[in-house]
């Protein structure tokens, strides 16, 4: 994958992380594979300041890994991508309100509350069982653009992938 493919894909994801911290993993897992990585996902995950990226899941034509974001090192796995064996699919919504302690304070006080200062994030996890050994693949995502991240997902990984893996 060129860095102008990665920086593409990674678009939408450059205020979490840049691409350029991501981009020797994505040529050291080349190296390792001999083949081509042609997507790359985040795994979105919620921090304690709103959302994170953790670690990114990349596809080449016959392999998934999931590469691990820890400075300094180039960490990640690799499995054939046709031993997935059960996707499994969780989508939601995560609700924060920041100001709780401020209204649980003003309501102690016999005082009226100040408005919630709601966040609300979509989310969705994607859980990959693989056939071989125990492995499992899971990709998070937190954020305002689910949709498209589920998209991405399923045009990568397509359910019909379960019948090659028979």
């Amino acid at each position: 994958m060129d860095i102008k493919q990665i920086q593409q894909q990674w678009t939408d994801y450059e205020k979490l992380v840049p691409s350029k911290t991501i981009e020797p993993l994505v040529v050291k897992a080349e190296t390792f594979m001999d083949e081509k990585i042609d997507t790359i996902i985040p795994n979105i995950e919620l921090g304690t300041d709103g959302p994170v990226v953790q670690s990114f899941v990349f596809f080449s034509p016959t392999y998934i890994g999931e590469a691990r974001l820890i400075q300094g090192q180039h960490d990640f796995d690799v499995a054939i991508k046709e031993s997935i064996g059960n996707y499994r699919i969780n989508i939601g919504e995560h609700q924060i309100i920041r100001n709780v302690a401020a209204i649980e304070q003003a309501k102690g006080k016999g005082e009226e509350p100040p408005a919630e200062e709601k966040t609300v994030y979509q989310k969705a996890t994607v859980t990959l069982h693989h056939t071989i050994v125990a492995l499992i693949t899971t990709l998070n995502y937190f954020g305002d653009q689910r949709d498209r991240w589920l998209e991405k997902v399923i045009r990568t990984i397509p359910v019909k992938i379960l019948k090659s893996s028979r």
